[in-house]
């Protein structure tokens, strides 16, 4: 039988990308760092982005200065943790940034809110970073500095209390680099890549009659909450359906065809066979 199209990638995938390390706690050993957000049933996890996907982010009044300065800034984060960034001109980004009216002293803000329910694994969305219109008036090293540190916040990073630490707030004698704390709160952030909560599926089971063919199958990863949805191929039939365990097609397999079970979430996706 021809594989589907787009099992093929999901197949590559699943080879590639195994199961890592689990994410790092918000105190890592020599090296102190806090998450912005953590998840609120398991507060050793951080909210985060998606580590494997592109996180966009947009300066719409910024000046060419400004944009080139945030690029060197977002380049340095993927040197410590892979993290990939890219800048767009048009529509909504997942970061935006501005020039605000602050509080006197303060330099800059950046952050992110996040999605989910209660008893759900949170991810991080819109994020937001707004600088102080006095701060076109710091240095060149000065303005990197800032950028850094609120781009650490607008990824997931606390304050540091290393003064070795761009995260420590107000600390611009150390320039534009990252220090321990910086380097392993940005390498937590990324621990793991992307489906390191995304298992295969167990129990994968196909029943079919004379007229229909049921697909059912289990999770047994410790997060079953983050999935998004699932799709099932059978032959030329193909159904996706969302927080649901079991689809159920009006046409019946044939013996021994290939059914294709992926996984998806904002972590990765997964894949799993059987046969008919």
């Amino acid at each position: 039988m021809k594989t589907p199209t787009g099992i093929f990638a999901a197949m590559i995938l699943l080879v590639t990308v195994v199961v890592a390390a689990p994410l790092a706690t918000a105190k890592s050993s020599g090296s102190s760092f806090e998450y912005l957000h953590t998840q609120p049933e398991h507060p050793q996890l951080p909210v985060r982005w998606d580590p494997c996907a592109t996180t966009t982010w947009s300066w719409s009044a910024g000046t060419k200065r400004d944009h080139r300065l945030t690029r060197k800034a977002f380049r340095k984060i993927t040197a410590v943790n892979g993290m990939r960034f890219k800048q767009i001109r048009d529509g909504k980004a997942d970061i935006t940034i501005e020039y605000g009216n602050l509080t006197a002293g303060e330099a800059g803000r950046g952050g992110f809110g996040y999605r989910g329910q209660q008893g759900y694994l949170h991810i991080a969305s819109t994020g937001s970073i707004t600088y102080s219109r006095h701060t076109r008036r710091y240095s060149k090293v000065e303005r990197l500095h800032l950028m850094m540190h609120e781009i650490g916040h607008a990824v997931g990073l606390h304050h540091s209390q290393n003064p070795r630490d761009v995260m420590r707030s107000g600390n611009y004698r150390i320039g534009p680099k990252f220090g321990p704390g910086d380097k392993a709160g940005l390498r937590s952030l990324a621990a793991g890549g992307c489906s390191e909560l995304v298992h295969t599926a167990t129990n994968l089971v196909v029943q079919s009659t004379g007229s229909s063919t049921t697909v059912s199958w289990s999770y047994p990863g410790k997060y079953p909450d983050i999935l998004t949805s699932a799709r099932v191929t059978s032959g030329t039939l193909q159904k996706s359906v969302s927080g649901e365990q079991q689809v159920t097609f009006s046409e019946p397999c044939e013996t021994g065809e290939t059914v294709y079970l992926e996984l998806f979430s904002d972590y990765g996706k997964s894949l799993t066979q059987t046969q008919c």
